[in-house]
């Protein structure tokens, strides 16, 4: 991406902050600025539809983590066990059939 991209997609981020303020309203920020309403409506739209996926990824992968760790749980839980059993010696009645 070149510098111009990056200087124009940090003016819109910051236009949409300004214009998320609770204490202004699009349509007085786009005029204050000299951007189309539209133009700036249709920014803070994306903006927030953005918002909204992050927020469904985010929360998507925190219930991956909670499976992961149900489930590593229970590995670890029965390799106890296995592991465990491997070490016991075998029982007396089992020596005397070999």
């Amino acid at each position: 991406m070149n510098s111009n991209r990056k200087h124009i997609r940090a003016f819109q981020e910051n236009v949409v902050r300004l214009a998320m303020l609770p204490d202004r309203s699009i349509a007085a920020v786009a005029v204050r600025l000299g951007i189309p309403v539209r133009k700036l409506r249709s920014w803070v739209r994306k903006s927030k539809d953005e918002l909204i996926k992050l927020r469904n990824e985010l929360k998507q992968a925190h219930e991956e983590i909670e499976i992961l760790k149900k489930a590593n749980g229970k590995c670890l839980y029965s390799t106890k066990y296995v592991g465990a059993a491997r070490e016991a010696p075998a029982p007396d009645f089992l020596n005397a059939l070999h």
